[in-house]
């Protein structure tokens, strides 16, 4: 018995049988015969119809729809945080925040399971280390979390997110860095 998912690929592999035959015999007559260049453009389309659906649905790039980005971190805008983009020379995000607050924000189209984030002075000295408490949102493909900035002194410092746990940070799980400000 055939199982429902090899029938699609058993007809296009007949049809594929059909339009190089149809190639062959188009090209024997020097495209002379029309019967045969109309069957040969009909099995065309019925192949290219068949396999339209063909790409699943896993986000994918095509000319007509763009992917999605993965793991896109967001911070929410108001209240005591203020988000900048820098127009220096490293184009880095910046982020504003009061001495004491909660950093609040967003993480869209996650591809992992666990995210984490460290804290690092200019020296590179790590202030703090934490897993991400994601909370799950209205909105589709995206969760919440929130960063405790209680007892770190006002500063420049380094926000670094990692696509991992806190246990197993390391330069290849880097996501994204942000420049933290931490102001009175």
């Amino acid at each position: 018995m055939i199982r429902k998912e090899m029938l699609l690929p058993a007809w296009v592999f007949i049809l594929m049988i059909v339009f190089a035959a149809l190639c062959l015999l188009v090209w024997l007559s020097r495209g002379k015969n029309p019967l045969v260049l109309k069957q040969k453009m009909r099995v065309g389309a019925m192949i290219l119809s068949l396999t339209a659906t063909a790409s699943g649905c896993i986000p994918i790039r095509t000319c007509y729809k763009p992917a999605p980005p993965k793991n896109v971190i967001n911070f929410n805008k108001g209240g005591e945080v203020n988000l900048k983009t820098a127009r220096g020379k490293s184009k880095q995000d910046e982020v504003v925040a009061n001495k004491n607050s909660i950093l609040k924000g967003r993480l869209s189209y996650m591809r992992e399971k666990n995210f984490s984030y460290a804290i690092t002075d200019g020296h590179g000295n790590e202030l703090r280390r934490n897993n991400l408490a994601l909370l799950e949102t209205a909105a589709r493909n995206e969760n919440s979390f929130e960063i405790d900035l209680i007892n770190i002194a006002k500063g420049t410092y380094r926000l670094n997110f990692y696509r991992t746990t806190q246990d197993a940070i390391g330069q290849e799980a880097l996501e994204r860095t942000f420049k933290l400000k931490i102001r009175d």
